[in-house]
């Protein structure tokens, strides 16, 4: 947790396993991956499943955006105001829907993928 919490860089498992390793020798992946589980059902971290097929994961479980590159897979944060997001609302008045967590996520291409096309 202390290593995902001081990035902004939203690693996925095997980044987070690869930055773990050298510290903790008998760690494995599906350690790894077992405690992420843990930490996303327990809604300590967000798990972002992005639409090239890649998960990655962030501490910051604050409402908040993903900007996605759809080259190269750079992936920002930016900020959302709960008024820009009616849906959520109008969706949460409905009985039968139980929103448990609100994401946003855009997806594009960032400004040096732009920039060589």
């Amino acid at each position: 947790m202390n290593v995902l919490d001081s990035t902004d860089s939203h690693p996925s498992a095997i980044e987070l396993y690869n930055l773990l390793k050298p510290h903790h020798k008998n760690l494995s992946l599906a350690s790894v991956y077992r405690n992420l589980d843990y930490l996303v059902k327990n809604g300590e971290i967000v798990k972002l499943t992005i639409s090239c097929g890649f998960e990655r994961y962030d501490a910051d479980t604050s409402l908040h955006g993903h900007f996605v590159c759809l080259k190269c897979g750079a992936l920002v944060d930016f900020q959302v105001c709960t008024e820009d997001l009616p849906l959520y609302r109008e969706m949460e008045k409905k009985k039968s829907y139980k929103i448990i967590r609100k994401l946003v996520i855009a997806e594009g291409y960032c400004p040096n993928c732009s920039d060589s096309e």
